[in-house]
């Protein structure tokens, strides 16, 4: 069983797979998050504007990579989390997300983990990257 507080730089953390994307996971997000831009709702207009089908948002991209972080740690011991958009995601893709820690220090008798953390497509193709900070 991983575990954060015996980590060194270098480890891989585990990965976690989210089932492929649908429409319902999409119609669900547009629900929570509000955000029913019609590149994520509407089939007519992403076809219309080149997408071929809806995409999925962005941010939701994003917390299946934050879901990684609360796998390995509780919410209040995050920092700081950040990634840049890379690759859209569409309907029926499912997301690998993963990471790796890449710098541990030590201050005031608190360790701080700077992670790297990727979502990725089953053909590999990497839709968000960023790194998160998380001090235990």
């Amino acid at each position: 069983m991983f575990s954060l507080s015996r980590a060194q730089v270098g480890d891989q953390l585990p990965s976690l797979r989210i089932p492929p994307l649908t429409r319902h996971t999409l119609a669900l997000y547009c629900g929570g998050s509000g955000d029913h831009t019609p590149a994520h709702t509407d089939i007519d207009y992403a076809r219309e504007n080149g997408l071929g089908d809806v995409i999925g948002h962005g941010m939701l991209s994003m917390a299946y990579a934050g879901r990684l972080l609360s796998e390995i740690a509780p919410p209040e011991a995050l920092r700081s989390f950040s990634v840049r958009f890379s690759k859209m995601t569409r309907v029926g893709d499912q997301l690998t997300c993963s990471g790796q820690v890449m710098e541990r220090t030590t201050d005031s008798g608190t360790t701080y983990y700077r992670l790297n953390i990727k979502a990725t497509t089953e053909d590999g193709a990497t839709v968000v990257a960023g790194d998160a900070v998380i001090a235990i």
